[in-house]
C-alpha cells in the first residue's frame, strides 16, 4: 500500500505508515488490519468534515473514499466471523455515500438545502449496507442496533413478513422493547395496506405516549378518514407545530385533492422543520 504525506493529518500518516510497515512483515495480524483500517477510515472521515466545515484539506476525497472501503473489505475478509468488522465496513460505506451526499447538499444554497433536506435526512441503507448489517446480525442476533437497522431496511422496502419476523424475535429475546415493537408491527399493518388495523394499533400507541402523532395521520389519509385525519392533524399541530411528520402527511393529502397552494405551504413547512432539525449539525443557519 502507498501511502502520501498529505493524503491526512500528519500524526494519522505516520500511524499508517507504521501499520503497514508492520502489516508487511505480519500480513495475517488481525490487529494490524483493524489498525490500518481504523486509520486509513479516520483519515477519510476528517476530511469529509473538513470539508464541510470549509476548513480545507489536502485530500483527495475519491481516492481516501476508495482506500477506506478496500481497507474495510479486507478486514471483513481477514475477520468473516467478526461482526464489529461487518459494522465498520457498513460505516464507512455509509461515510462514502450518505455523508458525501451530505456534503454536497452543504455547499448548496439555502432555498436549495431547505428543499432536499427530507431526501437527505431520510436517506434509505443502501441494500449493500442492509446486507452486512444481516450478516453481522447473524453473529450477533441480540444485537439491538443491527436488529432495528434491518428491520426498518425490509419495512422501507415492503419485505414485511420478514421485517415481522426481526421485530418478534427481537421482542422475545428483549433486544426490541413492547413499545417499539408495537409501533414497527403497526407501521407492517399500514404497509400491508391493513389500515383499519393499523389505526386501532397507533391509537393504542398514542394513549400511551403522544409522539407517534404523524404515524396515526398517515394511517388516517391511507384508509381515507379526511375527516379524522383533520381533526387529528389540528389538534397535533396545535399542540406542537414543529410536527414535521404531520405536514408532511397533510402536503400528501392536499396534493391528492388538488389543492395546490395548500400542498405547497405544507411541503415547504415540512421541509423547513427537517431542516431545523439538521441545522445544528451540517446546515447553513435558517
Amino acid at each position: 500500500m502507498e501511502t502520501s504525506d498529505t493524503e491526512g493529518t500528519p500524526d494519522l500518516n505516520a500511524e499508517l505508515a507504521e501499520l503497514e510497515k508492520r502489516l508487511l512483515e505480519e500480513p495475517n495480524d488481525r490487529r494490524l488490519w483493524w489498525g490500518v483500517a481504523q486509520t486509513r477510515g479516520a483519515i477519510y472521515a476528517t476530511a469529509i468534515q473538513e470539508e464541510m466545515w470549509r476548513l480545507g484539506s489536502k485530500v483527495d476525497l475519491d481516492v481516501a473514499g476508495e482506500r477506506a472501503v478496500e481497507c474495510a473489505r479486507k478486514l471483513v475478509e481477514v475477520c468473516p466471523e467478526d461482526h464489529q468488522a461487518l459494522h465498520f465496513m457498513a460505516s464507512i460505506l455509509c461515510l462514502n455515500g450518505p455523508m458525501r451526499m451530505t456534503l454536497k447538499w452543504s455547499r448548496l444554497s439555502r432555498e436549495e438545502q431547505i428543499e432536499m433536506a427530507p431526501d437527505i435526512y431520510n436517506a434509505p441503507l443502501s441494500a449493500e449496507v442492509a446486507e452486512l448489517y444481516a450478516q453481522a446480525l447473524k453473529i450477533e442476533p441480540g444485537n439491538q442496533l443491527y436488529l432495528h437497522l434491518v428491520a426498518d431496511y425490509y419495512l422501507s422496502i415492503g419485505n414485511f413478513d420478514r421485517a415481522e419476523e426481526l421485530i418478534e424475535m427481537g421482542r422475545s429475546s428483549g433486544s426490541v422493547s413492547d413499545l417499539e415493537a408495537r409501533l414497527m408491527l403497526a407501521r407492517i399493518e399500514r404497509g400491508r395496506g391493513n389500515y383499519e388495523s393499523a389505526i386501532l394499533q397507533f391509537r393504542e400507541l398514542f394513549e400511551d405516549r403522544d409522539d407517534y402523532d404523524g404515524d396515526l395521520v398517515e394511517a388516517y389519509r391511507l384508509a381515507e378518514r379526511f375527516e379524522e385525519m383533520h381533526r387529528f392533524a389540528t389538534a397535533t399541530l396545535a399542540k406542537c407545530p414543529y410536527a414535521a411528520k404531520v405536514h408532511d402527511v397533510m402536503s400528501k393529502y392536499y396534493e391528492s385533492q388538488g389543492l395546490v397552494e395548500e400542498a405547497h405551504q405544507s411541503h415547504k413547512r415540512h421541509c423547513e422543520l427537517v431542516y431545523e432539525q439538521m441545522a445544528g449539525l451540517w446546515a447553513k443557519p435558517l
